[in-house]
């Protein structure tokens, strides 16, 4: 009879430490995983700041009457983000991350959707 004990409460201890090692390997992969989410909005917001920077750059060099109508979409593949502007920088920020680019000074702001920029007498004009 204590034999059989013994077994059942050894089997019991095996099944209990091969659920926890189970749970651990589980949690260890959630956590890779929502490393991988948060470099890919990362990557996706830099990507984004960079190329609006470099827009508002190119129109602030282009001759007088440049005017230009690009696009900034809704949302980056499934990350929502948000854009603004202070002084002469530009910030994205998404959920777990945001980037800041220093602009040329722009009158006027950027919106997701359609945006117009404008160099009308040496100066810019964001969606005028």
């Amino acid at each position: 009879m204590e034999n059989k004990s013994q077994t059942s409460i050894e089997f019991m201890i095996f099944v209990g430490l091969a659920f926890m090692l189970v749970f651990f390997i589980t949690l260890h992969q959630l956590s890779g995983t929502r490393q991988v989410y948060v470099e890919k909005e990362s990557s996706l917001v830099y990507d984004l700041a960079m190329g609006l920077q470099e827009e508002i750059r190119m129109a602030s060099v282009s001759e007088e009457g440049y005017a230009r109508n690009f696009s900034i979409p809704s949302r980056l593949e499934n990350f929502d983000f948000e854009l603004s502007m202070a002084q002469e920088f530009l910030t994205v920020t998404g959920n777990n991350t945001f980037y800041s680019v220093r602009i040329p000074n722009a009158t006027g702001t950027l919106v997701k959707g359609s945006n117009i920029i404008m160099n009308k007498g040496g100066a810019l004009y964001l969606n005028p």
